[in-house]
């Protein structure tokens, strides 16, 4: 039994000396026998190819996108039924054009046909000039109709000025006016001759009195020729005294003009009042039942809208889409690195709702950097972007209020080498 043991051992032994001796005279695969050469190559080939790849500095932040002249939304500020819908969906639309209104007490064509009247004229303190010279006769106006009636009263007041009553007596004054003017001329003309005969007759008189010294003629022809110059001086004097009462006519003529002047100044100051309050309600009304573009552009219902539907107070009903607008981005900064940051570096926008691995990001270049941090101790930063919603793939992003993104600012630029070795280096 014994020698079956030690006839097994010796088999066994026999046989793993022979697989053993088997693997130690087989020569090794070449991958074995340099591995570690190549390994080394490798890596220093990696460690080459790290010098010439450019690494990007950047600094992250948050953004928004905004535009320089954004999409506006037109909102409801009546609650009631959208009674008329001027334009379609997706219609092109021009500033201040009316999209349609809400239905109120008064009606919208006698508030426009009224608003038309009143934008129509010019009035001023002196003078109210209206292509339309006949109030339109409305009866729709609702709660404007009290203020139509003071506007009624008012205008038919100022006809008066016009044609009636003041201008009559306007022309009367002026008439009576240019009249004592004439009367006055002329008495000033008559005045001129009598003292130009005056002066005659003192001269002959002075020659009489001279041969009346000399006895050439009596006495008595003296004082007669004395009696012709006192008749002829109070001739003057009442001349005189008639251009006196001519000139107070005159003066008197004058205040009654200027009164009645004053008169319809005050008249028209009135009309004014009137037409520039009923003008302003008028413009209140327009403004909270008529729907109307803030710009010009394409309109875009926010939701499906049909006339007689009741819309509420604040709603939103519209979008109005500029043609075309400059975008920017607002990007807020926190201090750490700021001082790497200055005008003129490229930023990489990735924005939330677009993601970058299937749209790209956006391209733009720091223009402005805040002095002065806001109330969250960050800095605002206004990035221009010059490709405009076009992504580095070349797809255009669809603009919306309030898109959110991020915002990597490219600092500087060094080799990706020193990049690696930059914590050992420390």
């Amino acid at each position: 039994m014994e020698n079956f043991s030690e006839k097994q051992r010796l088999r066994a032994s026999h046989l793993v000396s022979e697989a053993l001796q088997d693997v130690v005279s087989r020569e090794p695969h070449w991958v074995l026998r340099r591995g570690n050469t190549i390994f080394l190559v490798v890596i220093v080939l990696m460690l080459m190819l790290t010098w010439f790849i450019p690494y990007a500095d950047t600094l992250d932040g948050s953004s928004r996108l905004a535009a320089l002249q954004s999409p506006k939304l037109v909102t409801a500020m009546r609650e009631g039924r959208l009674a008329r819908l001027f334009v379609a969906n997706e219609a092109q639309v021009k500033s201040g054009q009316h999209l349609g209104y809400v239905e109120g007490t008064a009606s919208y064509s006698d508030v426009m046909t009224l608003y038309r009247w009143l934008c129509s004229g010019a009035v001023s303190d002196s003078q109210a000039v209206f292509p339309s010279l006949d109030l339109p006769r409305l009866s729709g106006l609702g709660e404007l109709q009290a203020s139509y009636q003071d506007l009624h009263s008012a205008y038919a007041a100022l006809g008066q000025i016009r044609h009636g009553y003041y201008q009559h007596r306007k022309t009367v004054l002026q008439k009576d006016l240019d009249q004592l003017a004439i009367m006055r001329n002329s008495q000033l003309a008559q005045r001129e001759l009598l003292r130009e005969n005056r002066a005659l007759q003192e001269k002959e008189y002075k020659a009489y009195e001279m041969l009346e010294r000399d006895k050439v003629i009596a006495p008595l022809e003296l004082s007669q020729y004395k009696a012709k110059l006192n008749a002829r001086e109070e001739t003057i004097r009442q001349l005189e005294v008639q251009l006196a009462q001519g000139e107070v006519a005159g003066l008197s003529k004058k205040r009654e003009q200027m009164e009645l002047e004053r008169e319809v100044r005050e008249r028209l100051q009135a009309f004014r009042s009137v037409w520039m309050s009923v003008k302003a309600e008028t413009e209140s009304w327009i403004h909270e039942y008529v729907l109307i573009s803030p710009l010009d552009g394409r309109l875009v219902y926010l939701n499906p809208l049909q006339e007689h539907e009741w819309v509420g107070r604040g709603q939103q009903l519209f979008v109005v889409e500029p043609p075309f607008s400059g975008y920017y981005a607002e990007l807020m900064m926190p201090q750490k690195g700021l001082g790497k940051l200055d005008t003129g570096q490229a930023v990489r926008l990735r924005l939330e709702s677009f993601p970058s691995d299937e749209y790209g990001y956006l391209s733009g270049r720091v223009r402005h950097i805040s002095l002065i941090p806001n109330r969250h101790d960050s800095f605002a930063v206004h990035v221009d972007l010059p490709g405009g919603l076009v992504t580095h793939t070349g797809k255009r992003l669809f603009f919306r209020n309030g898109l959110l993104a991020r915002a990597e600012v490219v600092t500087g630029r060094q080799r990706l080498f020193l990049r690696l070795i930059a914590p050992l280096r420390k």
